[in-house]
């Protein structure tokens, strides 16, 4: 996931991915993501999903971290005047 060092393993990803994630979503600015690379290809083998489509990660908690609401998705707060 991203340039540098691969992850060591399948909980190293996921604890990277969830860091990704969370930073994008907690922003009030952002209004969306795309994971670009659901499967391998031929030529790279960073998907979710194995060239033959079989799980590469656990989903369910792929799909947990995912399903966060974004900042933009919260209640907003109200600021007394002069705060903030």
């Amino acid at each position: 996931m991203g340039y540098g060092e691969a992850p060591v393993s399948e909980e190293a990803f996921l604890q990277r991915f969830k860091g990704v994630v969370e930073v994008l979503l907690n922003h009030p600015c952002m209004f969306g993501y795309c994971y670009t690379q659901l499967t391998d290809v031929f030529q790279e083998c960073n998907g979710i999903y194995r060239f033959d489509r079989t799980a590469k990660l656990d989903v369910d908690r792929i799909r947990n971290v995912q399903q966060q609401l974004a900042a933009i998705e919260q209640p907003q707060r109200h600021l007394e005047p002069g705060a903030g």
